[in-house]
């Protein structure tokens, strides 16, 4: 299907060299695409500019793209030409703006994809051995929840990508100094321990990307009474906004998942198991990113003071051990014991669970610390 589609682009795109771009144009389907512009409490949001192109193929035609503002009830109606794929963007003054969800992708957009092609029961696409006919029309629906921009402020935030210094021990890591604890690192407080099982390459393969046979593990954990929460769809997490994760971590739940374990039987075979409290049994969940909770304090059953922070994405584990480093300086001759990859938020004000960034404010001075993500 995807070399038939290629194929069909490259007839289409020469065939408006020749006769003139319009011709081409009135071949593609005229999509007619209402967006529904909600907040986070699911109230229409108006005023929203939306702008949406055809991506598969030059857009200089006018017919390929359009542009809308939404009304009182949240929708606005657009209409254009294009082939299988349209590319939505939406914006408006004290709200985070639509963002794609996947890597490769504009970082801009929002995609739509359609079937541009008729197909009968009788004849299915797999089977055929000639372009069937195209659509004239196609009708899309969708929505979409703008977060609002409330009190973005400077916090510690990091892409960490490190060599693991030892193996099968308790290792801590500062967020605030941005480092291993000591001996390892300039480190003083361990907001995050990890400990690191990695496997050894399997000498039999000269390129070096199979471990040896058993399971390679990562644990990690946030220290007494800290702990983590799972971010999905489910409880926040928008995978089209520039800010993907709730603005305030939450305030309880974090002793549910109080270790993370991450195993590898391959390189890209992994599995995020969650440790049950009470016993040694783990369970296999999958998250989009995480709250984080740490350097905790207790006035009997209650917590009197705690830090906040989140981690976008996942926690990135390479299970092998090297002679030499990773990422680290090879000149040093030391060892990886496995590698770690994360982009940590570290609010360093007790008890305050704001987590919106204001990317100008990287408490982190350094040049290599530009992240844009809120």
């Amino acid at each position: 299907m995807k070399i038939r589609l290629f194929r069909l682009l490259i007839l289409l795109f020469f065939s408006g060299l020749a006769f003139g771009q319009s011709d081409y144009v009135k071949k593609l389907p005229l999509v007619s695409f209402e967006l529904e512009c909600l907040s986070e409490n699911g109230v229409p949001v108006d005023g929203v500019n939306v702008k949406a192109s055809d991506h598969m193929v030059n857009l200089k035609d006018k017919f390929r793209r359009d542009t809308g503002k939404s009304g009182k009830n949240g929708k606005t109606s657009l209409q254009l030409r294009a082939l299988s794929v349209i590319g939505v963007y939406a914006e408006k003054a004290g709200y985070y703006s639509s963002i794609a969800p996947t890597k490769g992708e504009r970082p801009f957009d929002m995609r739509f994809r359609f079937e541009p092609f008729i197909y009968d029961d009788l004849d299915p696409r797999r089977n055929r051995d000639v372009e069937p006919p195209m659509k004239k029309e196609v009708k899309l629906e969708a929505s979409i929840t703008l977060r609002e921009i409330k009190n973005p402020i400077p916090l510690y935030v990091k892409r960490v990508r490190m060599d693991i210094p030892a193996r099968d021990v308790w290792l801590g890591y500062d967020f605030e100094i941005g480092d291993w604890v000591k001996p390892h690192g300039k480190g003083v407080k361990s907001d995050m321990r990890i400990r690191s099982a990695p496997k050894r390459h399997d000498p039999a393969d000269p390129n070096g990307w199979t471990l040896l046979p058993g399971v390679a593990t990562l644990e990690v954990d946030f220290g007494k009474d800290g702990g983590i929460i799972r971010v999905t769809k489910d409880n926040g997490w928008l995978a089209v906004s520039e800010m993907k994760m709730p603005h305030l971590a939450p305030e309880a739940g974090y002793d549910k998942l109080p270790i993370l374990k991450i195993k590898h039987t391959t390189f890209e075979d992994s599995s995020e198991l969650e440790k049950i409290p009470g016993n040694n049994e783990y369970l296999l969940r999958k998250a989009n990113g995480y709250f984080f909770r740490t350097r905790v304090k207790r006035e009997g059953d209650k917590v009197v003071s705690a830090n906040y922070g989140k981690l976008m994405g996942n926690i990135n584990y390479r299970p092998a051990q090297l002679d030499d480093a990773w990422w680290g300086d090879k000149k040093k001759n030391a060892p990886a014991f496995g590698s770690i990859e994360f982009t940590y938020y570290f609010n360093p004000t007790a008890n305050d669970r704001n987590l919106e960034f204001d990317v100008k404010k990287n408490l982190f001075r350094r040049s290599d610390q530009w992240i844009r993500e809120p």
